[in-house]
């Protein structure tokens, strides 16, 4: 086996552009763990990992089930959803419904949206659905 084949798994399957990890999602409206302290049930992440590096973000945790570290991985492997807006109109249809949090993965107006600005789509989808949201 190469060292290729033991990096985790998102740094295979993603694109790596300018510093970012491009993958396709398959679904973005995602449950929330009663756990994680937030009142919405319901998330959707343009983004995983954060660039601002805040040592007490509640979402590091998260970057573990990708197979990357809490730490430094969550602050400098920042995985882009650049399919999000589109899978999004996608599921609201069958979505049950109620208020959605955006950006509990990671800051959704971090330096990765200069560059994608996924967040005008996500919230223009959003706000033609008639869904609630607090980012």
């Amino acid at each position: 086996m190469d060292a290729a084949d033991e990096r985790p798994l998102i740094e295979r399957r993603a694109v790596v552009r300018g510093g970012f990890y491009e993958t396709q999602a398959r679904t973005v409206i995602e449950r929330v763990p009663r756990t994680a302290g937030i009142a919405q049930r319901w998330a959707v992440s343009p983004y995983r990992g954060c660039a601002h590096a805040c040592r007490g973000c509640g979402a590091r945790a998260g970057h573990r089930r990708l197979g990357l570290d809490a730490g430094r991985d969550f602050d400098t492997k920042v995985v882009v959803k650049p399919n999000v807006v589109a899978r999004l109109r996608a599921e609201l249809p069958r979505w049950e419904g109620g208020e959605l949090a955006v950006g509990v993965s990671g800051d959704c107006y971090q330096a990765a949206e200069e560059t994608y600005r996924l967040m005008p789509g996500v919230i223009g989808v959003l706000a033609e659905a008639g869904v609630p949201v607090t980012v």
